[in-house]
């Protein structure tokens, strides 16, 4: 395979199939969630469509596994964030400073177990046990995702960064859609339980095989083609190599206004994210009443547009920076203001699309898929910025994305008991057009 495939193809393709796998664990509790413990203020919510009558009788009687508060809920879905916040800058200075390899194995292979105890953790603990696990799943993320960026900006030469680095990140949405998608149809037939043995031992296989399949450096790959030296050749006359110089740059780097661009893109972005990820699920199952496995087909579809379009333009990207037609500075501003305007639209336009279950799925299906634009965007600017010391930028971005992921499920469990789900959409898309107005003036 290696000799019919370049090395840093597979290397990236890899790394998309370990993400892709970690966020199948990392957020599958999402959609869990509906089926084990009630939604509360889904019946007491006035703006709540009625039950089809069909399903009513069985919507209305289900007993649940588990009882736990809107408040509890909002924590449980916060843990995650807690512990991803708590390791970003960690995991990215090492594996910038080390071996981030090592840093991609221990990250992945800790949320693999984490997410293995948590069905015992929750039944045997209850609501702390299963905070407890999500925690230690988000620490062990915040090492494995940071680390994907020291990877990348060894193994990804400037000119294919669109279409590799979109390729790597964009695993994220294929995860999110596998994992909707199958976790919908697991809960239909199975006990809850199946869907995070399953995840974490595919999890693990997945980590084997790029434990043993894989190198941490184009260097220290055996028998590379003439051709793929030639480009990391020239690659590494472009920078310095890591391997000279063993000191990250610190306060450089935290001084640099266009990081801190990249922190608060990151807000808006993983705002829309994360509220998606977490509260869509609820709010069809809550408000419109729609079964589970319509829930996750729905999603399923969203993301795989959201990742077909980050590819598509990831390429569409490259060849217009090969072709010089515009700077890479403005390719990357262009991409970012339009993945910030239609979700934030689209999030405002589910609030008042009310019980038309058609208009509501067309809506978030057409407006969330062009968060695709981010990752030929903003997702790949560390690398842009700093090759050696992409870790360390990406990590700080990510807290951006981390801080929105600490907050959304306050403000979705202090609205929902007096409110209601759909009351989500207009802060969301208040929002993301906030930080896209601040984010551009600091960047320019």
């Amino acid at each position: 395979i290696r000799g019919c495939i370049p090395q840093r193809w597979m290397i990236s393709i890899e790394c998309c199939i370990c993400l892709l796998v970690s966020y199948m664990m990392r957020f599958c509790f999402a959609l869990t969630i509906t089926e084990i413990t009630t939604i509360y203020g889904a019946k007491h919510d006035p703006h709540s469509c009625p039950y089809p009558s069909k399903n009513e009788s069985e919507n209305t009687t289900k007993d649940m596994e588990f009882h736990w508060t809107a408040s509890q809920q909002g924590i449980i879905h916060s843990g995650i964030f807690w512990g991803y916040f708590s390791t970003q800058v960690l995991g990215g200075v090492l594996s910038d400073l080390f071996n981030h390899k090592a840093m991609f194995i221990i990250g992945l292979s800790l949320t693999c177990v984490a997410t293995a105890i948590t069905p015992f953790a929750a039944r045997g603990f209850d609501w702390i046990g299963l905070i407890v696990c999500r925690v230690i799943v988000g620490m062990a993320q915040g090492v494995f995702y940071n680390s994907l960026h020291a990877i990348t900006g060894h193994w990804i030469p400037t000119p294919e960064r669109g279409t590799l680095g979109t390729l790597v990140f964009a695993g994220v949405q294929i995860g999110n859609a596998v994992n909707t998608l199958l976790t919908g149809q697991l809960l239909y037939f199975f006990d809850w339980s199946i869907i995070f043995y399953s995840y974490a031992a595919l999890g693990t296989l997945c980590m084997l095989i790029f434990f043993f399949t894989t190198y941490t450096n184009p260097s220290d790959v055996p028998n590379l083609s003439e051709n793929e030296k030639r480009v990391f050749q020239e690659y590494e006359s472009q920078v310095d190599h890591l391997k000279h110089n063993k000191v990250v740059p610190v306060k450089a780097i935290l001084k640099n206004y266009h990081v801190w661009a990249i922190f608060l893109a990151m807000v808006g972005q993983d705002w829309c994210l994360y509220t998606t990820v977490t509260y869509i699920p609820t709010y069809m199952k809550s408000v419109l009443h729609m079964d589970v496995r319509t829930i996750g087909i729905v999603n399923s579809i969203a993301f795989l547009l959201l990742w077909l379009i980050g590819l598509l333009v990831g390429l569409l990207a490259d060849f217009v920076h090969k072709k010089e037609w515009l700077s890479l500075s403005w390719i990357r501003r262009w991409l970012y203001l339009f993945g910030s305007i239609f979700p934030a639209v689209g999030f405002v336009g589910i609030s008042y699309a009310e019980c038309q279950e058609t208009l509501v799925i067309a809506i978030f299906i057409s407006s969330f898929s062009t968060l695709g634009l981010f990752y030929p965007s903003v997702k790949v600017n560390p690398m842009d910025l700093s090759p050696n010391f992409a870790g360390t930028i990406g990590s700080i971005g990510q807290m951006g994305g981390c801080t929105a992921g600490v907050i959304v499920p306050y403000v979705a469990s202090f609205l929902t008991p007096n409110i209601s789900y759909r009351n989500l959409g207009k802060p969301t898309g208040r929002i993301q057009f906030l930080k896209n107005n601040v984010a551009r003036e600091i960047s320019r």
